[in-house]
């Protein structure tokens, strides 16, 4: 009996574990899985977060500053303090901030390879459909598919703004003399502004382009252009010359232009020291090595230095070289002498109707008046008067006997020349030029050289009986020399100087026009000809009064040298 009650209790008891162990394992298994189903929504939150995080990383580009915005491969731009500016909705695949001078810049985006724009705000410009687009003078451009460039209409404003205005930029320039100024430019019209923006030049001129213009001695000038012609404003912008000469330029004497003959002609405005026009000429002359001008404005006459600084008041009729370092000027009708600090030698209170050149030989300076003639010596004292018979035909002393050989003559030169600048040019005869060391020749009406040579030559001149120049000499930057001269048939045939112990001649020949075409050179030294050369000319234009005023050089050595020269009449 007891066996029995004792298995029956433990098949209760085997009973009751075997259910409380099946329950645990159930326990387990169902927390197991409540385990995995928070780990998988933990992993699925962590992936919808991930999904959604939008990464910002800060972009500064030449001062702008912005946040360049990504999620999910797709970009957006948002300001500096977070403001979107392109949304990621738009899907671009790229953008980039593009920096513009004046414009601030703009935003390139692209999209399925394709390239498209938004301004500064983040409008879309162009849609991203393009090959390439770019921006320039001419606002937006995308590139064709033959390659070109074509302009869109759509512009940028000066805050980096769309519109379909054109835009008025603005460049800053300093130029090599320090001068700041503004270039402003709408499409194809430009104009000025000063440092402080101030306008110079409006826009409304059209002028199609400007350039500042340095000039030694003073401040410049804007040279401007219209329809591919020159003109010229004062750094006030006044417009002194129109934009109507083919080319222009600022000589010492001021503005010149080129006319169809090659010849530069002034127009009577200059630049004061601020860069001022001003009506009136500017002359550079020389004066034992030093350099003065003479200035007019307004029909009358002064003198100043090389900087500017007036010696002389401009309230002379007129002033000119007259040899001696001397100068003679008119006032009220008659001829006075000042010497270069501007005190006066001769008044004009003594009634001379002129004063000729001075003469080198006896240091007198000729003059005429009321019937009379005489000279003067060099401090300006009368020491001859002479009564003339007829006053009517009275002339200055060095002008007698240049009627049969005037200098212009002599070296060639047809009808009343008044001037002759050399660009290029050899030696004398027919020029006035040592090889490349330039003088510009000036006559008086008769036809006699009145002017020395610029470029630090200061020459005098010794002349034989019939008044033909026989030698011209002097002082220059590359020391003393004399130029001997001879003549044949009333012509230059040979001229000889002594440089560095050498003589050095050059003998001419001339054609029936009275041309040079030939030139014999030689250097001797202790009476051995060491050095030979043969220069042919060949012209290749001549001006309306027949002077040639471009010829071409050849020397048998093979060298070829263009001379040209600028000549003015009376």
């Amino acid at each position: 009996m007891l066996f029995v009650l004792l298995g029956i209790v433990n098949t209760v008891e085997a009973q009751f574990w075997g259910g409380f162990l099946q329950g645990a394992l159930m326990g387990a298994q169902n927390a197991m899985r409540q385990q995995q189903i928070r780990q998988q929504q933990e992993r699925e939150r962590r992936r919808q977060e991930e999904a959604n995080r939008i990464d910002k990383e800060l972009e500064i580009e030449t001062g702008f500053k912005w946040y360049s915005t990504k999620q999910n491969g797709k970009y957006g731009a948002e300001d500096y303090y977070h403001n979107t500016l392109i949304p990621l909705s738009r899907g671009y695949d790229f953008i980039c901030f593009h920096p513009k001078y004046g414009h601030v810049g703009y935003f390139g985006v692209k999209k399925n390879g394709k390239e498209g724009a938004c301004d500064i705000t983040g409008m879309e410009i162009l849609s991203t459909s393009y090959e390439s687009v770019i921006y320039s003078s001419d606002g937006f451009n995308y590139k064709s598919s033959s390659g070109s460039y074509i302009p869109t209409g759509w512009y940028l404003d000066s805050e980096g703004k769309a519109t379909k205005e054109v835009p008025i930029n603005r460049d800053l320039k300093t130029e090599s003399d320090g001068f700041k100024w503004y270039l402003v430019h709408q499409g194809e019209r430009y104009g000025a502004e000063d440092y402080m923006n101030h306008t110079l030049i409006p826009l409304n001129r059209e002028y199609t382009k400007i350039y500042y213009r340095a000039e030694e001695g003073h401040k410049g000038y804007f040279n401007v252009y219209k329809d591919n012609k020159e003109g010229a404003c004062d750094l006030t912008g006044k417009e002194i010359i129109s934009p109507i000469y083919e080319s222009l330029i600022y000589f010492s004497n001021g503005f010149e232009y080129k006319n169809s003959e090659g010849k530069w002609i002034a127009l009577g405005w200059m630049l004061d020291s601020e860069g001022n026009g001003i009506r009136g000429t500017k002359e550079e002359i020389t004066n034992n090595g030093v350099k003065y001008y003479i200035v007019s404005r307004d029909g009358f006459y002064g003198l100043t230095d090389a900087n500017g600084k007036e010696i002389v008041p401009m309230k002379m009729d007129k002033i000119e070289l007259a040899g001696g370092n001397r100068l003679k000027y008119k006032a009220n009708d008659s001829w006075g002498m000042m010497n270069f600090l501007g005190k006066i030698l001769i008044p004009t209170s003594r009634g001379y109707t002129s004063i000729g050149e001075f003469k080198t030989f006896n240091k007198r300076f000729p003059y005429t008046m009321n019937g009379y003639k005489g000279e003067c010596d060099i401090n300006g004292r009368q020491v001859s008067k002479i009564k003339v018979s007829n006053p009517s035909s009275t002339k200055t002393i060095s002008s007698i006997n240049s009627s049969a050989y005037s200098d212009a003559k002599l070296l060639g030169f047809k009808g009343k020349v008044k001037s002759c600048r050399i660009g290029q040019a050899y030696w004398l005869a027919n020029c006035i030029s040592f090889n490349d060391y330039v003088f510009e020749m000036r006559f008086s009406p008769d036809g006699v050289f009145s002017f020395k040579a610029n470029s630090g030559y200061d020459a005098l001149i010794k002349r034989d009986s019939n008044n033909r120049i026989l030698e011209i000499g002097g002082k220059s930057k590359f020391g003393e020399s004399t130029w001997k001269i001879s003549f044949s048939n009333n012509r230059i045939s040979k001229i000889s100087t002594k440089i560095m112990g050498q003589v050095v001649s050059e003998s001419y020949t001339y054609d029936s026009t009275n041309k040079i075409i030939r030139a014999e050179l030689t250097w001797e030294k202790n009476g051995n000809i060491e050095q030979r050369k043969t220069i042919t000319y060949e012209y290749k234009k001549t001006d309306s009064k027949g002077n040639w005023i471009e010829r071409v050089a050849k020397s048998n050595s093979g060298e070829s040298k263009e001379e040209t020269r600028t000549i003015e009449y009376y």
